[in-house]
């Protein structure tokens, strides 16, 4: 598995710890970015991406109550 699918499974599990609405609009807005960035051909521009969303996963990582 890619690291690009393994982030977005991690992110979408810890966003399944938000109450309803903030897991939705959460889920809805991962959903979107990764769909619409899954093809980048630049590894530059995939590697930034990548770097940006871990950054936001550790970011929340403490800020998701369970």
């Amino acid at each position: 598995m890619s690291s690009f699918t393994l982030l977005y499974r991690r992110i979408l599990r810890q966003l399944a710890r938000l109450p309803g609405d903030m897991r939705a609009v959460g889920w809805e807005h991962v959903r979107q970015e990764f769909r619409l960035h899954k093809d980048l051909k630049d590894a530059k521009m995939r590697s930034a991406f990548i770097s940006e969303w871990s950054k936001f996963l550790d970011m929340n990582r403490g800020s998701v109550h369970s």
